[in-house]
């Protein structure tokens, strides 16, 4: 078993994580109590195919389906319908509200350009 605090773990994490992937123990410490034991991770558990399981749930496409084909004239929202999604407002207030600096704000003329 090997004991290192957490500064010495984070310094020396790859190294620590190949003596624990050899099924050595490793334990990170916090102000001398235990915290942490690095362990390997074991194989990945086997997951059930629910698609092939259910032949319900599987999709049929018909044999001439084009994904690429335009919608036909039905297809289309009808004329007038809102907007699928709105649009965002603007983050800042437009130029022309806003000030372009701290001296055009009172009146006196700009020390540079404006774009």
């Amino acid at each position: 078993m090997i004991t290192v605090n957490m500064h010495e773990a984070k310094s020396r994490l790859s190294e620590l994580v190949a003596i624990a992937l050899k099924s050595e123990e490793v334990i990170a410490c916090s102000h001398g109590e235990p915290r942490v034991r690095l362990v390997p991770v074991g194989p990945a558990e086997f997951r059930r195919d629910l698609i092939a399981a259910d032949p319900k749930l599987r999709a049929t496409l018909a044999a001439d389906y084009d994904p690429a084909e335009p919608l036909t004239v039905d297809e289309w929202p009808p004329a007038g319908a809102p907007p699928l999604r709105r649009r965002r407002p603007p983050l800042d207030p437009p130029r022309s509200i806003r000030p372009r600096c701290h001296r055009h704000r009172h009146g006196k003329k700009p020390h540079h350009p404006h774009f």
